[in-house]
């Protein structure tokens, strides 16, 4: 069997696979990590802003052409930051101003380090001020801003459909049809969308769809029907990464897919696993 990336490795020299690892949710040094990830047979890495030494005020501008270069050494492309946040900030008197100022930071610190992606999660609605200034800062600066709220403003979705209905199926009175949600707020020019596989399944909803219709970014995990959150490739995981990567592609998508071991028992391995569901096979 053909794997998913055998046209473009045969097109090119370097035999890794061609996705990112984030380093949210892994643990130890992020210089410590990063090594480790060199040698994980992937060409990228994410890097998660909350993370002590990568955070926007631990970096001046030496310290970010340090961090430049450190990826570089390793082989590594930067393929984006990850900007973890919790959305009901931007909605809170109190806390707004200063989450407002964390994520602009967050966004100068990703035009410093490329210009690359910048992951964030919205609340569905409300902030909107916050959000066009991100985004005018963002684009001043090359900077894609990627929201991985669920479900994502702007965008209609569906109910995640889980099989054929149980019973007496009676055509034309039967509906096998997942039903279709109106968008909740209105879609913001140049705000990106990002899918996080087990967020959408968690909350019922058909990812696939929004996947198939163009996104800007795709995280690599799985959830199981218990509601764990596993790697992709693992046992009872409900999401195949060869088919998610395959659809992005497909629909337009040019960036990394993220392996986001948040939550998982065994990160490494699960990375591993991941990695290895996405090489070729003979």
């Amino acid at each position: 069997m053909v794997g998913l990336y055998s046209a473009s490795m045969s097109e090119t020299i370097d035999p890794r696979t061609p996705v990112a690892i984030a380093t949210a949710g892994l643990p130890g040094d992020p210089r410590r990590i990063l090594e480790r990830i060199a040698t994980a047979g992937v060409q990228a890495v994410q890097l998660s802003t909350d993370r002590r030494g990568i955070r926007p005020d631990d970096l001046d501008r030496s310290g970010r052409q340090d961090l430049r270069v450190a990826v570089r050494r390793r082989e590594l492309r930067l393929a984006g930051l990850d900007h973890g946040f919790d959305p009901v900030e931007l909605l809170s008197p109190e806390r707004v101003d200063s989450a407002a100022m964390l994520l602009l930071d967050a966004i100068r610190l990703a035009g410093d380090l490329g210009p690359v992606p910048i992951a964030v999660r919205f609340p569905g609605e409300g902030a909107e001020e916050v959000i066009a200034t991100a985004l005018e800062t963002a684009d001043r600066l090359g900077v894609t801003v990627v929201d991985f709220g669920v479900p994502p403003r702007g965008t209609p979705v569906r109910d995640r459909a889980v099989g054929r209905p149980t019973g007496l199926i009676i055509p034309g009175q039967t509906d096998e049809t997942p039903t279709l949600h109106e968008a909740q707020g209105d879609r913001i020019e140049g705000l990106a969308i990002g899918v996080d596989p087990p967020s959408w399944l968690a909350a019922g909803l058909d990812f696939e769809a929004v996947v198939g219709e163009g996104v800007g970014g795709v995280r690599l995990a799985g959830l199981t029907s218990e509601g764990w959150r596993v790697p992709a490739g693992a046992s009872g995981s409900r999401v195949d990464p060869g088919l998610l990567v395959a659809m992005a592609r497909s629909s337009g998508f040019e960036g990394d897919p993220v392996i986001d071991a948040r939550g998982w028992a065994e990160p490494w391995q699960g990375i591993e696993l991941t990695r290895a569901s996405l090489a070729v096979k003979d």
